[in-house]
């Protein structure tokens, strides 16, 4: 008996459903071929999209540089009644600079003499004996106003 590894075309007869198996290395190379255009335009558009990202976040410096604790103005009217703000330090902002911009935002009336705060909002100093302290960092710092604010900075404006 002899073995033939190769088929005859009497193998296949005509319009048999077979035709995969004679072209079995075509259809292989077709489907490898697919495959891999495939994971090219995955990786291709995984390029774009990083590229793009660190377009946006301006590199990896982002994700290296540690970012700076907030300033924190908090403007204390009663027990009850507290205003808090958080922003970054600028450079060249003063402490008057961070109270200035805190009532600002908060659409408060602010008036600052001599290094020192009179109002705010309704608020006076004197009024019944009571004024505008303001603590630096939880410590009392009257005549700070123009003192540079630092990043972490806490400032609190308390009238007692």
């Amino acid at each position: 008996m002899k073995f033939n590894d190769k088929k005859s075309s009497q193998d296949f007869p005509p319009g048999d459903d077979n035709r995969i198996f004679r072209h079995r290395r075509q259809y292989w190379l077709v489907l490898l071929a697919v495959f891999a255009l495939g994971a090219a335009i995955i990786l291709y558009a995984n390029y774009q999209f990083s590229l793009e990202d660190s377009k946006l976040w301006g590199g990896t410096e982002l994700s290296q540089k540690k970012a700076e604790p907030p300033v924190r103005v908090q403007i204390e009217f009663s027990l009850e009644n507290k205003r808090a703000f958080e922003g970054r330090a600028r450079a060249g902002m003063s402490v008057e600079g961070a109270i200035v911009r805190a009532a600002t935002v908060a659409g408060l009336d602010l008036k600052i003499e001599d290094e020192s705060v009179r109002f705010i909002g309704q608020d006076k100093s004197g009024d019944k004996g009571r004024l505008w302290k303001l603590y630096l960092n939880g410590e009392v710092a009257q005549g700070a106003l123009s003192r540079p604010v630092l990043a972490g900075d806490r400032i609190v404006l308390r009238y007692e």
